[in-house]
This record gives C-alpha cells, sequence and structure tokens, in this order.
C-alpha cells in the first residue's frame, strides 16, 4: 500500500512562521569555504564526547560500554518499543540539542528506549565506515540485549531519514531481520541533489542550499559512486522493506524526491505512507511548534496501533 496523504494543519501556524522568518535571518557557514572545511575536517577527527549540559537535561546516558552511542529512557514507567534513531547533519555534524529534546520527548511520548548512535562524520569519514558502525549497533541490540525486531522501530532525520532507508536496504540485502517499522522525517534521499524539481523549492528552504549540499554529499560519498544506494537510497529497490512513514514540508527542498519516493513506491508495490505538510520547514516535525506535535502525535499513533 502507498499513501500520500496532506498534513492536518493547512495553514502556518504563528510560531512556524516566526521560527521560519528568524532562520532565514541566520547566516549559515558554506562548506566548501577553506577555513570551514579545515574546521570541519579537524572536528571530524575528533570522537564525540556528550555535553554535560545534555546529559544533565535530557538524561542521557552511554549504551553500556559505548562512548558513541547513547540511550534515553521514558521517564515514567518500562519502555514498550526501542527506537533506534540516526540523526541528521549532512553527514557533517553532530547531534543537536534541539536533537536531544525532540528524542526526550518521543521517550516519553512513545514509552520507549531511545537508541542514538553518533556515527563517524564527514569529511574525514565516509559511507563504509558510517553503515559498519550502525549495523554493528543494531546486531548488538539483537544479539546482546536480545530484542526482537518487531519490537525495533527505525527512525531519523534529515540525512539520517536517508540513512534510515539505505540501512534498511541493507539489511535485506543481507538477509538480517528488519524492524517492524520505520519512520524518515525530511529525507535527503538523494546526496546529488540531482532532481530537477527541487530548484523550484529552494528559494522557500531557509535552511538548506543544493549545491552546498551536493558537495557534502560527494565527501560523504567518498571512492563511491554518489548515486549508489548506500549513499543515496532513492536510487535503490523499497521492495521487501517494512512500512515506512515519511514526513516533509513544502518549504524544503528535499520534499520533490519524497514525492518521487511515493511514486517509487507505487511501482514496486512497498508499504509507505507519505504525509505532506503544507508550508513546512526541514524537519519541522522536531520544532515545537503545531504542525510539529501534529506530526509526532501520527508517529505515536502509528507505533501504538491506535487509529487516526
Amino acid at each position: 500500500m502507498s499513501e500520500i496523504i496532506p498534513g492536518p494543519i493547512p495553514e502556518q501556524s504563528p510560531a512556524a512562521a516566526v521560527g521560519e522568518a528568524v532562520i532565514r535571518l541566520i547566516p549559515l557557514a558554506d562548506p566548501r569555504r577553506p577555513r570551514v572545511y579545515r574546521r570541519k575536517m579537524k572536528r571530524s577527527s575528533r570522537p564525540y564526547v556528550l555535553p554535560q549540559r545534555i546529559r544533565r537535561l535530557f538524561l542521557v546516558t552511554e549504551l553500556e560500554a559505548f562512548r558513541d552511542t547513547f540511550i534515553l529512557h521514558p521517564r515514567q514507567g518500562t519502555a514498550r518499543l526501542t527506537v533506534f534513531y540516526l540523526h541528521g547533519g549532512a553527514y557533517w555534524s553532530p547531534p543537536l540539542p534541539l536533537h536531544f529534546a525532540f528524542l526526550r520527548d518521543l521517550s516519553d511520548m512513545l514509552q520507549a528506549d531511545i537508541i542514538l548512535p553518533v556515527y563517524p562524520k564527514a569529511p574525514l569519514h565516509h559511507a563504509p565506515e558510517v553503515h559498519a558502525m550502525v549495523l554493528d549497533r543494531y546486531l548488538w541490540l539483537l544479539r546482546e540485549r536480545r530484542l526482537r525486531p518487531e519490537d525495533i522501530v527505525l527512525m531519523g532525520d534529515s540525512a539520517g531519514g536517508g540513512l534510515t532507508l539505505s540501512f534498511l536496504q541493507q539489511l535485506r540485502d543481507k538477509a538480517l531481520p528488519l524492524p517492524r517499522e520505520a519512520f524518515l522525517i525530511s529525507p535527503w534521499l538523494d546526496v546529488t541533489d540531482s532532481n530537477p524539481a527541487m530548484k523550484d523549492y529552494q528559494a522557500a528552504d531557509p535552511l538548506l542550499d543544493m549545491d552546498e549540499l551536493a558537495f557534502q554529499g560527494r565527501q560523504y560519498a567518498g571512492d563511491l559512486d554518489p548515486k549508489d544506494p548506500l549513499v543515496s537510497p532513492i536510487f535503490g529497490s523499497l521492495a521487501g522493506l517494512p512500512p515506512l512513514t515519511v514526513f516533509a514540508g513544502t518549504h524544503e527542498i528535499f520534499y520533490p524526491d519524497v514525492i518521487r519516493l511515493g511514486e517509487l513506491a507505487r511501482e514496486q508495490g512497498a508499504d509507505i505512507d507519505i504525509r505532506l505538510f503544507p508550508n513546512q520547514i526541514h524537519c519541522f516535525v522536531v520544532l515545537p511548534v503545531r504542525e510539529g506535535k501534529a506530526a509526532r502525535e501520527i508517529i505515536e499513533r502509528k507505533t501504538h496501533g491506535t487509529t487516526e
């Protein structure tokens, strides 16, 4: 089954409009500039360290002995499922405080343990290393924690959304256990940004730049063809994957590729539910706005098996 469903809130809420206006005023560093590139290269050479403020504020701890993988437990009761979450950041950046705030709320809302692997980052590290680390942590949950695949939900935003889909394709191709379902939030599905329709949405997007992202995507691909499904999952098969739910807003350049993903899913008989929110920016689902709350409620209903 493949469905494309408009979001429940047709008009942009005041909070979302103000947030978008503020974001447009913030200058973003171009990763192609030598000084910025050197800074990013240096950061990608260092292991991620969880800030103490994040640890205390959002109750985040390391997963067992792993220094690069973290867990959030629900603050009340026992976890009913596990969310394996792959964060965004163009494959170059670590999780933001906004990610941890979202995951804290998600853990409590879903009554779920959240597992967050902070995978190696470009430009120093590349897709094969990232997939190897993510696969290792996922298999650890199955073998050491003895979690059942049907009790695991995969989820990711932006680059993490693309990584979630390419990771599912790898699990399928390796005949490894698949999780019960996955959620893709504003996923980056093609690191080449080659869909010509993206240009029609560039002016509306206050966060993302097609050319800068394509540069970052080439660095992440390393020796791989940037259109290899390991890097750009829209070029891989969707057959045999668990149910997918995909969120996108019309004020982001990834919107056309999400529409294309829905078309490919219909052609290939994949089970996909695409939720399109008018006038919403990239990753609105994680933001503290009315539209983000509506999207999170969809996630809650789906994971708990309740009807809308």
